[in-house]
């Protein structure tokens, strides 16, 4: 009877620590959100902030995946200024009254969303800030379509004072790419708190690294030269990170 009991147990164990069948990774950073894990990011007054992340189907089968947003926290100011968050899932994009995807994506047994032919397959996850900066909190769960209990949930929180130095290791009081649609070479245009040096990283819209290079970033007004002009046209995304979580800008190349 003592082992039935205790086999029982284990299975009820076994069960409750099941490893979900999808990792999700930081597309820039790398960084792997573990679940209830949280990723930390600024933002920029009235400016888009986007942070993508790549999804892969751990399992041996087929899945297909659906994405749910909850907005914990959105930094408000006014009645009529807040942030807003929003995002894009599987070849879509949504406003911010979609808080799930109405479109599944479906993977192969370890394929990740990074190698799904066409645009905006990753989770692309949005917030426009607020005239001023604030604090925001947005969760996000990725979902088994076929089994609900087959999740992962992780927070992305922006400009949370509660990372102390880290949050404010170097402000950035501009980040703009110019022109924008760009058919030959465009320009990074940023203001910087501090003297600092950093990485540049442009990827495209399926996620590939398609150059990196380093950069040194002065006090005040900063201009970073991109040679685009040997990109195919299409949706590509530039990255910096300043210690306290990547910017990243979303370019057309004509």
């Amino acid at each position: 009877m003592k082992k039935g009991i205790i086999l029982l147990l284990s299975v009820i164990s076994l069960k409750s620590i099941a490893q979900p069948s999808m990792a999700v990774t930081h597309k820039v950073t790398g960084a792997s959100m573990s679940p209830n894990s949280v990723f930390y990011s600024t933002t920029i007054p009235e400016d888009l902030m986007e942070q993508v992340f790549d999804i892969r189907n751990t399992s041996a089968s087929t899945k297909a995946y659906d994405v749910k947003r909850y907005d914990i926290k959105l930094n408000k100011i006014s009645a009529t200024d807040s942030a807003k968050a929003h995002f894009c899932f599987a070849s879509q994009c949504y406003g911010a009254s979609t808080f799930t995807s109405p479109t599944s994506l479906t993977l192969a047994a370890n394929q990740s969303a990074s190698g799904v032919s066409g645009s905006f397959q990753m989770l692309f996850a949005d917030l426009e800030e607020a005239t001023a900066k604030g604090f925001s909190h947005i969760k996000y769960t990725i979902i088994n379509s076929a089994l609900s209990s087959d999740s992962l949930q992780f927070s992305i929180k922006y400009n949370d004072i509660s990372m102390g130095t880290k949050q404010s290791s170097q402000e950035i009081g501009s980040f703009e790419v110019s022109p924008n649609p760009v058919k030959e070479n465009a320009v990074i245009r940023l203001n910087s708190s501090k003297s600092n040096e950093t990485k540049l990283t442009v990827f495209n819209a399926l996620g590939s690294k398609v150059f990196e290079k380093s950069a040194s970033l002065n006090v005040g007004k900063n201009e970073i030269p991109i040679e685009t002009s040997q990109l195919k046209g299409g949706i590509y995304f530039v990255s910096m990170d300043f210690g306290d979580g990547p910017i990243t800008k979303r370019i057309i190349v004509e």
